[in-house]
């Protein structure tokens, strides 16, 4: 593997997630550094590791240097709101304000500069959060914070003036964050129970391999999601959070007409003139889907459940509640301009905009 951590330091890693606080975790990171051993395979993650380490000190001092009295909450703590956060990301500070308002029709007058600002935009039935980040390129220790908050987003919108995107991606890269689409993704989710559960393979590897690797980390329980081309290196990368993969999409204003451009294999172009356009857009782009439902006798609910794309009637029924899931029958499906409802089963794939009524 790259990385070719001791079991010593697979083990303080353990450690390093378990930190509850600032203090402990920059301890046990350096500890965690020190037992890394340096050639060009931990290279990486050993910068990675001592940009967070830097982080942390910045944020510690900061804390220190307040009044005892004073009870504050960073705001780069503040937890996501509604179906996704979207970062706004950019050297220019005038051109992420205009975004901003844009987006969420809140103005800022003042000059955002060591926290991000929040807001909502408001469309196509859902409400996702958008961060107004301060201009990258003031300090190491800023561009660190503004990173690490990306990588905790769902989409990014680079702001192209002052900025292309290949500087971006670049500037991205050396913090451990990747706007491009890899070759492999693999994506974890821990959980309390259940044991470790693969979504997908990896060529030449067994399910016994990916299992033995959690446990070296302590990692009992997760379903891991592995798409496209993936190696035991991206796993590990994954546990050990080198490297992130975030969509990210370049934006600029014309007038009261937003455009998006898409970085794949040739460049592709979009233009919203409303934000009803824009929230379905960026649904489409996070591969999520929108379904209505409705009691039996009663009118539809205004607000969607928002489920990935391809989940079934039953995934619907568990996110409205266990209990719901386990008690049920069949389900009624309204779809298009249908006049009568399908009957259908909790294995049927839903799509976006589908009125789903379950009976139980």
């Amino acid at each position: 593997m790259v990385t070719n951590l001791p079991e010593k330091a697979k083990a303080q890693w353990v450690r390093v997630s378990m930190a509850k606080d600032s203090e402990d975790k920059l301890r046990e990171l350096q500890v965690f550094y020190s037992l890394v051993p340096k050639h060009k395979g931990t290279e990486k993650l050993l910068k990675q590791v001592k940009r967070k380490m830097a982080s942390l000190r910045v944020e510690i001092r900061e804390r220190k240097s307040r009044p005892k009295a004073v009870h504050y909450i960073s705001k780069w703590s503040i937890p996501s709101h509604g179906v996704g956060r979207i970062s706004l990301l950019g050297f220019a500070q005038e051109s992420l304000r205009e975004l901003f308002s844009f987006l969420t029709k809140r103005v800022i007058e003042a000059p955002v500069v060591y926290e991000p600002n929040f807001g909502m935009l408001d469309g196509g039935h859902v409400q996702f959060q958008v961060a107004l980040l301060p201009p990258i390129g003031k300090s190491l220790s800023l561009d660190e914070r503004i990173f690490s908050f990306c990588k905790n987003s769902h989409l990014i919108l680079h702001v192209s003036n002052g900025m292309d995107f290949e500087e971006l991606a670049e500037l991205g890269r050396s913090h451990g964050f990747l706007p491009t689409q890899p070759e492999g993704q693999v994506e974890m989710k821990r959980l309390t129970t259940g044991g470790i559960r693969i979504v997908g393979q990896i060529e030449n590897v067994t399910t016994r391999d990916l299992v033995n690797l959690f446990n070296e980390y302590k990692i009992r329980n997760a379903i891991v999601k592995l798409e496209g081309q993936v190696t035991l290196d991206d796993v590990e990368n994954e546990i050990l959070g080198v490297w992130k993969y975030i969509p990210t999409l370049t934006t600029s204003l014309r007038g009261e007409e937003m455009i998006i451009e898409e970085h794949k294999e040739t460049l592709s172009r979009h233009y919203f003139s409303s934000k009803d356009e824009v929230a379905e857009f960026f649904l489409r782009k996070l591969s999520l889907i929108r379904v209505f439902t409705k009691s039996p006798g009663e009118a539809a609910a205004q607000k969607p459940i928002v489920l990935k794309e391809g989940s079934t009637a039953g995934d619907l029924a568990m996110d409205v509640h266990s209990d719901l899931a386990r008690r049920f029958k069949y389900a009624l499906l309204w779809r298009g301009s249908m006049s009568s409802p399908l009957r259908i089963s909790q294995n049927y794939r839903l799509e976006d905009k589908d009125l789903i009524e379950v009976r139980a």
